[in-house]
């Protein structure tokens, strides 16, 4: 597969959906995506096609934007270098969202003690950027698959908002409910029973659609 040298700001990722992780790094019927692939349980972009167009390189140079992490493999097939610049570059741009994993054989072919030696040295730079580095592609996965839990269970500051107003909203209300069910409340005139009533049943409502959207989240 041709690989593509166009500047892309990865400091603006947009969003999709759900967490996805680009698998860049080797090619050149490397077949590292294949294993790892079926260890993945965050939804993943494959840039690797069998006919290269210019539509396929647009998709990838898009993907490499909204992708919230980026995989990069480096193994002995690797047929250039532009992978290692890739993830050195951004292991200084978007550190977090960056992965490394250098694996010592592909198949027949096997990196010798000098490029090992080389690519450990990237590997420690890269590391001391801030971003993951790994050996082999079961760590690399799982590693990949504990981030999107994480995010899946991390709610967005106005989503707290809510649960923080529905507890509020509770304790007011089991209060009100109590007030209600007491002589003091009997001592009350019809009206102002009338008022607390209708009080009651639009905090009990507004409570329910609280519940409604937290569980919508």
């Amino acid at each position: 597969m041709h690989r593509t040298n166009v500047n892309v700001n990865k400091n603006r990722r947009v969003k999709e959906k759900a967490m996805k992780v680009f698998l860049g790094g080797t090619c050149n019927e490397s077949r590292w995506r294949n294993l790892i692939i079926p260890m993945l349980d965050i939804e993943y972009f494959n840039p690797v096609v069998a006919d290269w167009t210019p539509a396929c390189m647009a998709e990838e140079l898009r993907q490499r934007v909204v992708c919230e992490l980026c995989l990069y493999v480096v193994t002995p097939k690797m047929a250039g270098v532009y992978s290692i610049a890739e993830v050195v570059d951004d292991s200084n741009k978007q550190p977090h969202n960056t992965v490394f994993v250098r694996l010592r054989d592909d198949g027949d072919n096997r990196f010798d003690d000098g490029q090992w030696k080389s690519l450990g040295a990237v590997a420690e730079m890269v590391e001391r950027n801030g971003a993951m580095v790994f050996d082999n592609l079961k760590s690399a996965s799982i590693y990949l698959n504990k981030v999107k839990q994480k995010e899946k269970n991390k709610m967005e500051a106005y989503q707290e908002r809510v649960v923080e107003e529905k507890r509020e909203l509770d304790e007011k209300l089991a209060k009100l409910l109590a007030f209600i069910d007491t002589e003091r409340f009997a001592a009350l005139s019809v009206e102002e029973q009338m008022r607390m009533n209708i009080q009651r049943s639009i905090m009990a409502c507004y409570n329910q659609v609280l519940g409604q959207r937290i569980e919508a989240f």
